[in-house]
């Protein structure tokens, strides 16, 4: 494992240098990260159009007897494994780029995500198959404690695995061991981690909410046009009108895809910076130098 101490990113930040670095490096390299994200998100989105949604008879949905097109809950299975496998792709390379780029500025993109996916793929995928799990057990646990439940074991354990994915290609260690290192480092500062995590998750919420109801205008004043002249809502749907409103066409994949591409960055990019700056306090710790 290379000397972690080196690394540009390796300090105590606080809530305006972490911040900081997301942006600068987000700034830095918005080209090579929106184009990587660009290509699987537009890919992921293509797919659930030409394999589902072109499929879907939004005409029918207004009938008392619905049923979805034969062969469309195993195309949607299909939609989501290959979304299990692009976002794994997605999320290895940024994380893998962010770690490389820092310490040497000139290495080409290209060469980084092939890196990536030559190196860590298979193991970066049975970790997010491992964090979900996780997730999920933790959330299905917390309904016994009613919904609030639920929602503290997502917060929980989100924040405690936030930075597993880093650990495992910054420390080169297995799935399992990462999710412990992440357990590890974040409990050294649960509190300042979660604030950090809390403020990221607000800042990309509020940016893809801009974004998504500025793409989505058009086809939301499409909407209220119709349901005005129609004035009921089932007439409109049983026109077979719905799919076009609400932006199922390649127009709006791209666009969707668009808005997606330059948001998926931010939460690998700021788990780095928040892996360096817990690291860098267990090793501040007495006995640990």
């Amino acid at each position: 494992m290379e000397n972690l101490t080196h690394h540009r990113l390796y300090r105590d930040h606080d809530f305006d240098t972490a911040f900081s670095e997301l942006y600068g490096i987000y700034k830095r390299n918005f080209w090579p990260l929106f184009l990587l994200s660009l290509a699987g998100t537009l890919l992921l989105h293509l797919l659930f159009y030409y394999v589902g949604m072109q499929h879907m008879d939004f005409s029918g949905i207004a009938a008392e007897e619905f049923e979805p097109p034969r062969g469309f809950v195993t195309n949607m299975l299909m939609v989501m494994l290959a979304g299990l496998l692009i976002y794994t792709f997605l999320n290895l390379a940024i994380t893998w780029f962010v770690f490389r780029r820092q310490s040497n500025r000139d290495e080409p993109a290209l060469n980084i995500f092939g890196q990536a996916a030559g190196k860590y793929y298979f193991r970066f995928l049975l970790l997010l198959i491992l964090v979900s799990l996780i997730l999920i057990a933790g959330i299905t646990l917390g309904v016994f404690a009613l919904i609030i439940g639920s929602l503290l074991a997502a917060i929980y354990l989100g924040v405690s695995l936030f930075v597993s994915a880093p650990a495992l290609v910054i420390e080169r260690i297995g799935p399992g061991e990462a999710v412990g290192r992440s357990f590890v480092l974040t409990h050294r500062d649960f509190w300042m981690t979660l604030g950090l995590a809390v403020v990221l998750f607000l800042i990309i919420l509020l940016i893809q909410f801009i974004l998504t109801a500025i793409v989505s205008l058009p086809g939301a004043v499409a909407f209220i046009s119709e349901l005005v002249s129609t004035g009921d809502v089932s007439e409109l749907i049983a026109s077979g009108q719905l799919s076009g409103l609400f932006g199922w066409g390649l127009a709006g994949v791209i666009l969707n895809g668009i808005v997606r591409a330059l948001v998926l960055p931010l939460a690998p990019i700021f788990a780095v910076i928040l892996y360096y700056k817990l690291k860098h306090q267990e090793d501040a710790l007495p006995g640990k130098r």
